[in-house]
């Protein structure tokens, strides 16, 4: 592959440019990579589930929990592994 001997020759190494593949069926649906681990197949709706948590508007992931503390530690007083946790006073 021309893009692994470029790559090579930039990076000063042969071996560390691993280019992966995502392979899919023509429905868009995961059939494996290359060069990795399978893919996680939990969507973000499907792991707040899980966890018990609640999604954002945006979907987006957390960046800077120290201005949303508050509400942070609403949220986990009101999940359900709180209701497991020695933090629980009724636990």
């Amino acid at each position: 592959m021309e893009a692994v001997r470029i790559m090579d020759a930039f990076i000063g190494r042969p071996g560390v440019f691993l280019p992966r593949v995502i392979l899919v069926d023509s429905m868009g649906n995961h059939l494996g990579t290359t060069n990795r681990t399978w893919l996680p197949t939990f969507e973000k709706s499907r792991k707040a589930e899980l966890l018990d948590y609640e999604l954002t508007g945006t979907d987006m992931p957390l960046t800077n929990p120290p201005e949303q503390e508050e509400e942070l530690e609403n949220a986990y007083r009101g999940s359900r592994l709180f209701r497991f946790s020695p933090d629980d006073p009724q636990g």
